[in-house]
This record gives C-alpha cells, sequence and structure tokens, in this order.
C-alpha cells in the first residue's frame, strides 16, 4: 500500500467500459443489456466496481454498514449482562436490556436534533409529514454535531496530508494540542492591546497563524528524526503525542495556568476572541465561518496536493519514493515538509478546537487527532473525501450526547471509541469486500481491489514489495552510516550512559548528599532495581511477540491493544473466578483471540498491517472501557488480589542485585519466557521457519512449509505473550484502569522500540527494555528526593527517552519480507 492517493491506473483498466469489462461473465458484449434485470443491475455493479475512486467509497461505506453490525452485536452482548427491570428488546424469546435499534437512533437522529416525525412510519401504513413539526436544520444540537465536524475536518486533513506522502503520522493529536496552547498563550498576551471588532478581525488570524505555525514546528520534529535519523515516524509521533500532554500539563501548572480556578487552565479569552455566531444562534460552540474555514482548507489542500510541484513531489514520494528521488526529488526535505504541513493543520485544529468550545485552553483535549486517522482512512486519504467522512463522525461524537442524556439508555459511550476502531480495521481489508463482491459479479481478471489510500493491494510474494504498506520504516534496513555517522547506534547509547553512570560515581564519592550523590543513590538502590523489574514485564513480553510476529513477516504494532485486552480481561478473570491463575488465563486468551482476529485480517484478507495494527489498538482502546462501563459502573475495576513474591533466602539479602531474588512470579516469567524464545529461535526447526518466513517466504514455501501456517502461528503467539504481559501489568497494579490512554499508556509502542533497538533478539529486547522501565522506575524517587525536578517532566523521561533512543540508533536491519503478503506459489 502507499500512502498516496493518485491513481496511475490505465484508464482502460478503470472506466468499466473497454474489451469485456462490461460483462459480468467476462465474455464480452455478447450478454444482451435489458434481457435480465437481474443482468442488468450485474453489470452496472460491475462498471462501479470498476471505477477506483467508487471502490473506495464503497469500501467504505460497506466497512461502516459491517462496523455497525458488529457494533450492534456488542450492544446485544452488552444487554444480556447487564441487569434492568424490564428487556428493552426481544429477539428468538430472549431479553436484552439494551437495544441496538435504540442506541443508534440516539446516535445519528439524536446528533440531527431528531428530525423525524414519531408518526412518520410507511412500514405500517401511517404516511404523516417525514419531518418532526418545528424541526429546523439549524437547531442546537446540529450546531454541536458542525462544531465537531468542523475540528475533524482539519484534523482529518492533517493526517491525510501525512499519509498521501507516505508518512504515518499519529501524533495529530500532540501537534493539535501544542497549536492550542500557543495560539491561547499568544491570544492572550496581545488581547489587553485589542477591542470590539476589529479586535476579532486581529486576534482571530492571529491565533490561527501561531496554532500552525508550533503545530508545524512540532510536526516538524518527527519529519527531522525520520527524514536524518531514520526513526520511525508511528513510533515518535505516538511517543510526541504523550509529551505534548505532560508539557502542557507542567506549563498549566507552573507558568501559564489560571491560579483562580480549580481546573488546570489557561485564563479566559476576551469575549471578542471568538468566531462570530452566526445562524445557529441556539448553539454555543458552532460558527458559519469557522465552517467556512475548515472548507477552504480542503480546497486549498486539494490544490496543493493536485496541482503545484510541492503536490507532485509529495504523491510522488509517497507512491515511489525510489522513482522520485531519482527524478530529483528531495525526500529528506519533502518529508519534513509533509510533516510540518501535516502539523501545521493539526495546530490550527487546535486554535479551533479552543475558539469554538471553550475560550480557553485546558487539559483533557478529546481525541480529535485519533479520529483524525479514522476520517483520513475512510476518506481515502481524499481531501473532498473528508468532508463526509468527518460528518459521520461528528455526528457519533455529538451523538453520544444524546445517549447520555436520554433516561432509558445506560450504554457506556465507549462504544463510540469501539466503532471508530471497528471502521478502520474493516476499511484495511478491502479484500474481504471483494470477495463478498466476487459472489455477485465476476471479478476473474480484474486488477486487484484498492488498498484503503487508493493505491493498488499487493500481489505479494517473493520479489514483490508492494504487499500493503511494507513499512520498513518500522526500523529501517541496514546501512553504513546514521544521523552521526559512525557513531551512532546501540554502541553510542550504551557508552553515553556508561559514561554518564560513571560520572554520577565520582560525583557521589566525593559529594555524597550533592544533587549528583543522592540520584547515583537513587540509580543503585534495590528499589530502583525492584521497580524496574516489576515495570519491564509488560513491555519485555510483548516485545518478545512482537519480535515472533514480525520476523514470520507480520508487523505487529497492535501490541497496545493486545496488552489493554489483556490486562482488563485478567482483572476480570480473578474479579469473577477469585484465582489470580485463572484470571491469568482468561486474560491471555483475550489477547489471543484479539491476535487472531488481526492474524485473520492481515494474512488472509490481506490487510495493510500498519493500519489493521492501529485498528486492534483502537477497538481495544474503546472495548476495554466499555465493559469496564459495563461491569464496573465505570472506567476503572475493582482492586483485585494479586500474587505475592517469591523470596530467595541468603540471595535476597544482597545488596541492589537482591531484587532479583524477591520479585514477583511474573519477573521470573518474564526471564524465562526471553530464555525460551532465543532458544525457539535460534535453536529449533519452528524458529527456522519463523525466520525464513519474515526473510524468504518463496525459499520456505518451496520445500514444502506453509508460510501461512507459520505467520498464523507466530501471531498468534504475539497474542500469547502480550496476553502474558497484559496480565501481568494489571496484577502489578492491581486493577485496570481505563481513563485516558489506559493504565497501559504507550507500553504497547515502547515495547516494538524496545525489539528494534534489542535487534530482535530477546535477550537484547529484555535489556532495552529495562532501560526504559528504568526511566520509569526513577519517577517516584525524583519526585521527593528534593532535587526541584518537575512530577509532570519526569512522567514525561521514558517518552522522550524511546525517541532519543530511536534517533541514536540509526538503522536496523528487518527481515526482508516484513509486512509483504504472500501467497503460495506466487513469484
Amino acid at each position: 500500500m502507499s500512502a498516496g492517493g493518485s491513481d496511475d491506473r490505465d484508464p482502460e483498466r478503470t472506466s468499466g467500459e473497454g474489451g469485456d469489462r462490461g460483462s459480468p461473465s467476462g465474455s464480452g458484449p455478447d450478454v444482451q443489456a435489458g434481457t435480465d434485470w437481474r443482468e442488468r443491475g450485474r453489470m452496472a455493479l460491475a462498471r462501479l466496481v470498476g471505477a477506483s475512486a467508487t471502490e473506495r467509497a464503497l469500501i467504505s461505506l460497506a466497512a461502516l454498514v459491517a462496523s455497525m453490525l458488529v457494533g450492534a452485536v456488542i450492544v446485544l452482548a452488552a444487554g444480556r449482562t447487564a441487569t434492568c427491570s424490564q428487556a428493552a428488546v426481544t429477539y428468538f424469546e430472549v431479553g436484552f436490556c439494551y437495544d441496538p435499534a435504540r442506541v443508534y437512533d440516539r446516535l445519528f437522529l439524536g446528533a440531527l436534533g431528531d428530525p423525524i416525525n414519531p408518526l412518520f412510519d410507511p412500514l405500517h401504513g401511517q404516511f404523516a409529514a417525514p419531518f418532526r413539526e418545528g424541526w429546523t436544520p439549524f437547531n442546537a444540537r446540529m450546531g454541536d454535531t458542525l462544531a465537531e465536524t468542523t475540528v475533524l475536518i482539519l484534523t482529518g486533513l492533517s493526517v491525510a496530508v501525512a499519509f498521501r506522502a507516505g508518512i504515518f503520522n499519529i501524533g495529530t493529536q500532540g501537534q493539535l494540542i501544542v497549536g492550542a496552547l500557543a495560539s491561547t498563550l499568544a491570544m492572550l498576551g496581545v488581547a489587553p492591546y485589542l477591542s470590539g471588532t476589529v479586535g476579532t478581525l486581529v486576534i482571530v488570524p492571529f491565533g490561527l497563524l501561531v496554532g500552525g505555525v508550533f503545530g508545524g514546528l512540532y510536526g516538524a520534529i518527527p519529519g527531522a528524526l525520520k527524514a536524518y535519523a531514520d526513526a520511525n515516524e508511528v513510533i515518535t509521533t505516538i511517543m510526541l503525542n504523550f509529551v505534548a500532554g505532560f508539557l502542557a500539563l507542567y506549563l498549566l501548572e507552573t507558568h501559564v495556568g489560571d491560579e483562580s480556578s480549580l481546573s488546570t487552565k489557561t485564563r479566559d479569552l476576551p469575549e471578542f476572541a471568538g468566531f462570530p455566531r452566526l445562524a445557529f444562534q441556539p448553539s454555543d460552540e458552532f460558527s458559519v465561518v469557522a465552517l467556512a474555514l475548515a472548507l477552504l482548507a480542503v480546497a486549498a489542500v486539494a490544490l496543493l496536493l493536485d496541482r503545484t510541484a510541492f503536490g507532485y513531489d509529495l504523491r510522488t514520494t509517497g507512491v515511489q519514493p525510489e522513482a522520485a528521488e531519482y527524478g530529483g526529488v528531495d525526500a529528506a526535505r519533502t518529508t519534513v515538509a509533509s510533516l510540518a504541513l501535516s502539523g501545521a493543520l493539526g495546530g490550527v485544529a487546535g486554535t479551533v478546537y479552543v475558539l469554538l468550545f471553550f475560550g480557553y485552553f485546558q487539559t483533557g483535549v478529546p481525541s480529535y487527532g485519533f479520529d483524525g486517522i479514522t476520517v483520513a482512512i475512510l476518506a481515502g486519504n481524499n481531501p473532498l473525501g473528508v468532508l463526509p467522512a468527518a460528518l459521520l463522525f461528528g455526528v457519533l461524537k455529538s451523538g453520544t450526547t444524546s445517549i447520555q442524556v436520554d433516561p432509558s439508555l445506560d450504554i457506556p459511550v465507549q462504544l463510540v471509541g469501539v466503532l471508530r476502531g471497528l471502521i478502520i480495521l474493516f476499511v484495511a481489508m478491502p479484500e474481504f469486500f471483494r470477495l463478498l463482491g466476487g459472489r455477485v459479479i465476476d471479478l476473474e481478471g480484474r486488477q486487484p481491489a484498492v488498498a484503503t489510500d487508493g493505491g493498488s493491494e499487493a500481489a505479494g510474494g517473493e520479489g514483490d514489495d508492494r504487499g500493503g504498506t511494507t513499512m520498513r520504516d518500522l526500523a529501517p534496513e541496514a546501512a553504513e552510516d546514521g544521523w552521526l555517522g559512525r557513531f551512532t547506534g546501540r554502541g553510542l547509547v550504551a557508552a553515553v550512559a556508561a559514561a554518564l553512570f560513571a560520572l554520577l560515581a565520582v560525583a557521589a564519592l566525593l559529594a555524597p548528599s550533592s544533587v549528583p550523590g543522592r540520584l547515583f543513590a537513587i540509580l543503585t538502590s534495590k528499589g530502583t532495581l525492584a521497580s524496574t523489574l516489576r515495570l519491564s514485564v509488560p513491555i519485555a513480553l510483548a516485545a518478545v511477540g512482537g519480535i515472533f510476529a514480525e520476523k514470520s513477516g507480520v508487523i505487529n504494532i497492535g501490541l497496545e491493544g493486545l496488552l489493554i485486552i489483556a490486562a482488563f480481561t485478567a482483572v476480570l478473570g480473578v474479579d469473577t473466578t477469585g484465582s489470580i491463575w485463572a484470571g491469568f488465563l482468561l486474560g491471555v486468551l483475550a489477547s489471543v483471540a484479539l491476535a487472531a482476529v488481526f492474524a485473520v485480517v492481515c494474512i488472509r484478507f490481506r490487510a495493510d498491517q500498519i493500519i489493521a495494527g492501529l485498528a486492534v489498538w483502537l477497538v481495544a482502546l474503546g472495548l476495554a472501557p466499555f465493559a469496564a462501563r459495563l461491569v464496573y459502573g465505570g472506567p476503572n475495576t475493582t482492586q483485585i488480589p494479586t500474587p505475592g513474591t517469591i523470596t530467595v533466602p541468603v540471595l535476597a539479602e544482597i545488596p541492589f542485585f537482591g531484587a532479583l531474588f524477591d520479585a514477583s512470579p511474573t519477573v521470573y516469567l518474564m526471564f524465562a519466557v526471553v530464555a525460551l524464545a532465543w532458544y525457539v529461535l535460534n535453536r529449533t526447526a519452528f524458529g527456522r521457519w519463523v525466520r525464513a518466513s519474515g526473510e524468504n517466504p518463496k525459499a520456505l514455501d518451496t520445500v514444502g512449509a506453509s508460510v501461512r501456517r507459520v505467520r498464523y502461528a507466530a501471531v498468534l503467539l504475539s497474542g500469547v505473550f502480550a496476553g502474558m504481559g497484559g496480565a501481568s501489568l494489571a496484577f502489578g497494579v492491581g486493577q485496570f484502569t481505563g481513563s485516558g490512554q489506559t493504565m497501559v499508556n504507550g507500553k504497547g509502542f515502547i515495547a516494538i522500540v524496545a525489539y528494534l533497538f534489542g535487534n530482535y533478539n530477546p535477550v537484547g529486547a529484555l535489556l532495552s527494555t529495562m532501560l526504559f522501565a528504568g526511566l520509569e522506575a526513577v519517577q517516584t524517587p525524583l519526585q521527593f528526593a528534593g532535587l526541584g525536578v518537575s512530577r509532570t517532566l519526569v512522567q514525561a523521561v521514558p517518552y522522550v527517552g524511546v525517541i532519543v533512543v530511536l534517533a541514536l540508533v540509526g538503522r536496523t536491519q528487518i527481515p526482508e519480507a516484513a509486512g509483504e503478503h504472500y501467497e503460495s506459489g506466487e513469484d
């Protein structure tokens, strides 16, 4: 899959009118149109599917319908677990507490202000006026929906621009936060010198400009890291989301917050600092002017991509980077510029969010950046397609309010998050819908299905690097030089760490009570090592799972989602059965089930592995809090009993290293799994098959082994190990917390960095994990050591550490066929 949306295919192949394309049987014009209405319908459908843009639209529509059907099943299942005095709906003589039809009615029609007349029921012979008396499209609820849509148009454009350049910008949320905060502070700074209508005309464009500049600069950071340090932008942008949140919180707590408010927010902007409210007077949040600005941005981006030299360079880099460089395109500069433009749009979205909704910046910004990913994917990264996709998700976000205020519904609003992930999951596998369509029309000999971004689907096999998004940038191929030349890489990281530790040791010997001395004492304490080991468990186990999947040729960036679902299920299992180890097993099984879905989607239906992995993450991110809300009444569960420690006498008393012999059973499990994984990968036939599947699947196929089965087994193993990690995390905390990014909070993505830094070696991944976990382990001691370090900044250290390590490691040799689809017998 390319991240570009251009279509360079032969018009004869896409028009559906040439040769035998009009015949569903592929027999040319022998079938007379009009002789059978079914044949005419089949021919029309064949022509429709032949048009790539139409195919993308049909796939998006089918994905929406499929996700809603699965969502309805989830609602019904939730309705069976809930307790109610009277069933809301009955199917097959079985009562359910929740009615999916009612949920979707509130979700969609509620977001539009209830336009349908309840007396309009043609199916039962009631032909009253279709629209409710007094309803107007300018109602307050519609205004709220369009306000959400306005922000989503901008975040969708932000993601689409980067995707069209072949860059996976998952950091629009962080860029939105930076732009929103920077623009708010800038407008507060100039507000005393302005007033009235003139003030509005000056301060609003000024705020938008500042938001765009700071969002663009923040977006340029991962762009530069990708272009000049070969750091994967998926990981760096995700980490920068966390950094942006911590940075904003730090500034609000210490420098720019409103001291008179109990909330963590800036001072309020003056009344004139906002978009004029026109037409939708009942709505306090929507402005037609803001929507017009978003529509102008759509037109500008469309023209930029399709009518300018920069747009051509950007699209060419996304579709064929090697050809673009051969043609004189500066790929590095284009990468930085693309992410800067993407970030600028995210920053503008942040400014619009502030001006529309609050008139000040506060922490806890809704997930518009992540919703923008869904909008862009659903739109096929087409700027014009962003409009209906943003409207759909504007309806979903606004409709959650209708669900919350409806006394007859007690359904958790996290359902919208589940639907978001499901939509991405279905959009990611166009081959699934082609198989369904193939039962209606004959698609033999036709071109492959378009990918989720409008590019061609992969043929797969040896020598074919078009198999979806190969994303070799997850760990780019080996090269002699990195950003810092021959001094980059693991050796440099180790050398710098050793040098800093030595300096601290010397300072501690000379002045034990000094700041370096106290810091050295923290780093060498037994408690720090114990915390490091405990925090390493989920990351290291997930990293081992990622190694098996990627060595087989399947890039599983959904490890975060596997950790989330396993953590919740483990807690629920312990709470239900009263057995810690039964809960542990149930957590692993839940992770394996989700990994199996990912495996089928990627291996059977040839979905883009990166997008499918993101979908797995987003599904789990919504599903776990959804289930927690059903069972426990909120996103957090109750406390559960946890396993104690296993203490080895005498050895546990050794200073510092004694923590190795006085630890939870999950710590010993971690060491055992790492040792076993190393042995399996390097000393067994299955390990050789896994490596061959990722390096040379054709050779493995030639000797009679099934590449597909090996990859299924490897992905399921990633589910097993990630499930162990998620359950261990839950036992370490003693409960599941589903607020925000959940208790997992990026550990699955850190696991990916750990095994890349560990060069796909389970032992190396463990050592890398302990480095990252150590950064997190020192947070609490540093906060209470009197070193004058901000608690919020210390919390950001692990995420900054991940970015720094990615920048310094340079390039890593990845399996040759990682990310590519393969079918037996392909050349």
